[in-house]
């Protein structure tokens, strides 16, 4: 997390116009220092986005599997003259489901 702090404070320090992190000397900690404050704020801000996101895509996932699920039984369930394999075969593409082939049987 060091790493991450110090390449984040000196980006914001850089990208401010500050250089701070390019001089040597202690006289320069200080400023260092400051930057670091910030990154630490910086990445309280990202975590907390980090696990909203998380949270998000575990929400998306159990979507998707119970959309698979779903989509699994429906296609079993319709009659033989149905002609699913366009339907079924462009859902699963667009939920990004594996065993979409494109093939077209009939049903």
């Amino acid at each position: 997390m060091t790493e991450q702090r110090d390449r984040i404070a000196r980006s914001m320090a850089e990208a401010a116009g500050s250089m701070c992190f390019r001089q040597a000397g202690a006289e320069w900690e200080h400023l260092r220092s400051v930057w670091r404050g910030h990154a630490d704020a910086a990445l309280v801000v990202i975590g907390r986005d980090v696990e909203h996101l998380r949270g998000r895509a575990e929400k998306a996932e159990t979507a998707i599997a119970r959309a698979e699920s779903r989509l699994t039984v429906w296609e079993q369930r319709l009659p033989e003259t149905v002609n699913l394999a366009p339907v079924i075969e462009t859902i699963r593409r667009d939920l990004a489901i594996d065993g979409a082939t494109g093939a077209t049987d009939g049903r």
